[in-house]
């Protein structure tokens, strides 16, 4: 561990010491992060191995969360069309009900009222009727019996008009206008259930003043309660129709279920960067109730991706990183730090030089032509930089996003451009984290 936090504490000081930032951008907008530098024996201690990035057909899952939904075809908010006073409930929140089952009876006046117009059109009609035929044998011999019959004619449609209005507002609340007489009127109506489910929520009580349109309760069928999985959207290209989808609910992992994909969606879930993914579920869907939360596993197969070995991902802070091996960096500091012991040497024999210098003309010349030269070296060097034994090694620490892992391999999906021909640190990746988060403890302290 002491070995740890000395190479650690070396890294630091050597990125300062060449102005290196934890994050900084290059020419090219890449996006650097911490540099991890180790002498040659801490290398070799550690055991690096370094490898590229492969490309390989992988079958696997990826793991998303959702929810269970019900179509909206398959839910039912019960209202009633006209206002009324809550006489009897029938059902308990839970209960199965089927189509036409009645669920509440509401009472009011206006019932009683509507019955009473729709007899006396009737009794109306009847005389209208009789009177009409009358008209139509007097016009036949009188001329001037037309005008009586074209009022007959309008006071029978009018009556007519009316009867067929009241009857199919009748039928809009549950009444059978075909039993209504003056001897046997409704003084109240049947609420009933559109379709077959359960009872949701019932939001009335009995003596509950219901108002037109106000919902009442709930009817739920969940028997085509499905999923939605969110899925980001560098991983929709994997999701197909007709893919396996296993879930389990949230907050009772003990039992699986199974579902399939029959449908992706074409917009993103809100501010998540998401896309829902519809699945229908198969087999058994006893306890599922809409609105459950789900963890949910997407069977994929033969995606093409590009894996590193498991171990070479780490995790810090909820997020996964790799180490590159920062060729630019290392030649860099190491052609400096040679440069440097040069400039030492070179320091002792210009100063014996200095004695046999004939003029200052001829110093300034001699001083700007070494400038040149070094920087072209420089230049030269870093391109065609070999490491040596004696060489420092330089490691950047990237950020990735893990996909799916199979067979000890891990897909990556870089966040940026600057994977493409690096060579990856396999093995080790681990310790090399360890060292920069204690550095950055001991800075705290």
């Amino acid at each position: 561990v002491s070995m740890f936090l000395t190479a650690c504490g070396k890294m630091k000081q050597t990125g300062e010491e060449h102005g290196h930032e934890e994050e900084q951008s290059d020419e090219h907008g890449r996006h650097e992060g911490l540099l991890a530098i180790l002498t040659p024996a801490q290398y070799k201690k550690l055991n690096i191995q370094l490898g590229d990035i492969e490309q390989r057909n992988l079958t696997g899952t990826i793991k998303t969360t959702g929810f269970l939904k019900v179509p909206p075809q398959n839910k039912a908010d019960i209202t009633s069309l006209i206002g009324g006073t809550v006489q009897n409930i029938l059902v308990q929140e839970g209960d199965y009900v089927r189509k036409g089952e009645t669920l509440i009876t509401i009472a009011n006046p206006e019932f009683i009222k509507m019955q009473e117009s729709y007899i006396t059109a009737q009794s109306e009609l009847l005389y209208a009727e009789s009177d009409l035929n009358r008209q139509k044998q007097l016009s036949e011999n009188n001329v001037s019996a037309k005008k009586a019959l074209q009022q007959a004619q309008t006071n029978y449609d009018v009556l007519q008009s009316k009867i067929n209005s009241l009857k199919k507002q009748f039928v809009l609340i549950n009444m059978n206008s075909n039993v209504i007489t003056a001897d046997n009127m409704q003084s109240v109506i049947s609420i009933t259930s559109p379709i077959n489910g359960n009872v949701g929520h019932i939001d009335i009580n009995l003596g509950s003043a219901v108002s037109s349109g106000n919902i009442i309760m709930e009817v739920i069928d969940n028997s085509k309660i499905h999923i939605d999985a969110f899925v980001f959207e560098q991983d929709l290209p994997k999701i197909k129709i007709g893919q396996k989808i296993n879930f389990t609910l949230t907050n009772l992992q003990g039992k699986s279920y199974e579902a399939k994909i029959f449908g992706l969606g074409s917009s993103f879930e809100d501010a998540s960067k998401t896309i829902p993914v519809h699945a229908e579920i198969t087999g058994d869907k006893t306890g599922l109730i809409e609105g459950m939360s789900i963890t949910a596993f997407i069977e994929i197969e033969n995606i093409y991706s590009s894996v590193v070995p498991s171990q070479a991902i780490v995790s810090e802070g909820g997020k996964d990183y790799v180490f590159i091996w920062a060729l630019d960096h290392q030649a860099e500091l190491n052609m400096e730090t040679e440069h440097t012991d040069h400039e030492e040497e070179d320091g002792h024999e210009h100063a014996e030089e200095k004695e046999h210098e004939h003029d200052d003309e001829s110093v300034h010349e001699h001083a700007e032509g070494d400038e040149t030269h070094e920087a072209e070296e420089k230049t030269h060097s870093t391109e065609n930089y070999i490491p040596k034994e004696t060489d420092k090694w330089v490691f950047e620490k990237m950020p990735v996003k893990k996909g799916i892992t199979q067979g000890g391999y891990t897909e990556i999906i870089p966040l940026g451009d600057y994977m493409e021909g690096e060579k990856i640190v396999f093995s080790g990746a681990f310790y090399l984290l360890s060292s920069l988060s204690n550095e950055g403890e001991a800075h705290a302290h």
